[in-house]
């Protein structure tokens, strides 16, 4: 069973025209840049980049936050709203991932307060592997500022098409607040007190399992944190918001639901010669002649075919699983649900991870949807190769994290993230 409840939120102050929630918002901590930071910095002396991704090192930095949090609220540039709500996010935006539909795409979003259960129990499913000194970070910085400043992402399936309709309610009235993030992305925000649409909602969900699209390290961080918590206050009651956690949800089904792939270039010392004898025991390889002809193939090909684009010094290549390979005898190690994923096929045939091989992120192996870096990466230094890869399937991940299996890190990349700031979540309220 699944519970969501309304919360009163920290947000801009939409009431005073020097706030802009355009130049406030930014992503989450984990797709943010050097480059990308540094521009939010200077976009405005609010951008909430300050609280997400602080500038410094060591317990300090996490200070810091604090007191620009505690400043922000204290001279109202951030406002608490004074009846709990449920916020319904509108997000419109174009990319040109060459995955993803040509034509302007409008995703649906709620952001709730999500009762939390066990990592990896319950009806809370996860699907990927998570990095731990990520968490670290995150946890250090949440047992400060105890606030949630981004969501995590939950997906459930809507068989009974109830979402739109609510969605189509709720969306009657104009929206509170715009705000874009770029040229291509647009939000638009609905703040949800009427108490009919909120028990519609929690109705809806709540017997589903909700799948984390995104966010697992903040997930398991907001578990750590409620469990530091538990532990100091043992006599606290279910109600307190560090039993929670907010997060974005949306159904499957939403039309503007968009699930990109996640490239591997990684670091080798095999030369080109011992790759093409390493891969001829499992693959078919192909030379193609650019990377259209590559992404062509990807993107038409069959989904039951076992296929992957392999950038290299010598330019493209289309790998295909040779027919006389059996999956099932392969990867016989793995459940059915991970076999059928050509990440898993990438990571446990070509980079051997069951092995014992090991790949740190960012020295032997980055994760990227920028396939022209790649080719870049290749081109300048032949150690370097690129995996590229087609998107996992929403239903996939399904059946991934109801076998209870887990998938790669980084395998899936719901675009656009959603973004830091819309809402903040203050911990130390009651959720009801």
């Amino acid at each position: 069973m699944i519970e969501v409840a309304p919360f009163k939120a920290y947000r801009l102050n939409d009431r005073d025209k020097k706030y802009d929630l355009s130049k406030f918002i930014c992503p989450p901590y984990d797709v943010i840049s050097e480059e990308e930071q540094k521009a939010l910095l200077a976009l405005s002396p609010y951008n909430i980049v300050r609280l997400e991704l602080p500038v410094g090192s060591g317990d300090q930095k996490y200070v810091q936050v604090a007191a620009t949090l505690r400043k922000w609220v204290d001279g109202d540039v951030i406002q608490r709203d004074r009846k709990a709500s449920f916020y319904l996010l509108e997000t419109e935006f174009h990319t040109h991932d060459p995955f993803a539909a040509a034509s302007k795409l409008k995703r649906y979003g709620v952001l709730v307060a999500l009762r939390m259960q066990t990592p990896g129990k319950g009806f809370i499913r996860p699907h990927e592997k998570t990095l731990s000194k990520a968490k670290e970070d995150r946890l250090n910085l949440l047992n400060t500022v105890h606030t949630d400043m981004s969501p995590i992402f939950g997906l459930f399936f809507d068989k009974k098409k109830e979402w739109r309709k609510w969605v189509a309610s709720v969306t009657k009235t104009k929206p509170m607040v715009h705000a874009t993030q770029k040229p291509d992305m647009r939000h638009h925000l609905w703040k949800i007190d009427h108490p009919g649409f909120q028990k519609r909602l929690r109705s809806m969900v709540k017997s589903k399992d909700l799948f984390i699209a995104d966010g697992h390290h903040r997930y398991e961080v907001a578990w750590a944190y409620k469990e530091i918590r538990f532990k100091n206050e043992p006599e606290a009651d279910l109600k307190q918001g560090w039993h929670f956690v907010m997060t974005y949800i949306c159904p499957m089904e939403e039309p503007g639901l968009l699930m990109l792939p996640t490239h591997r270039l990684v670091k080798s010392d095999r030369t080109w010669s011992a790759w093409i004898r390493y891969l001829d025991s499992c693959f078919e390889h192909e030379d193609l002649p650019n990377k259209k002809t590559l992404l062509d193939r990807l993107i038409k090909s069959d989904p039951t075919d076992r296929i992957l684009g392999w950038i290299t010094t010598k330019g493209f290549h289309l790998l295909k699983l040779k027919k006389a390979m059996s999956i099932d005898r392969c990867l016989a190690y793995r459940p059915p649900a991970l076999r059928s994923l050509d990440v898993v096929l990438l990571h446990d045939l070509i980079l051997e991870e069951p092995r014992g091989v090991q790949y740190e992120k960012d020295k032997t192996i980055f994760f990227t949807q920028d396939i022209d870096w790649m080719i870049q990466k290749t081109k300048e230094d032949s150690t370097w190769v690129g995996f590229v890869l087609r998107p996992v399937d929403v239903n996939a991940l399904a059946q991934v994290a109801l076998a209870g299996e887990v998938m790669p890190p980084k395998t899936t990349y719901f675009y656009p993230k959603v973004p830091t700031g819309v809402t903040l979540m203050p911990l130390d309220q009651e959720i009801l």
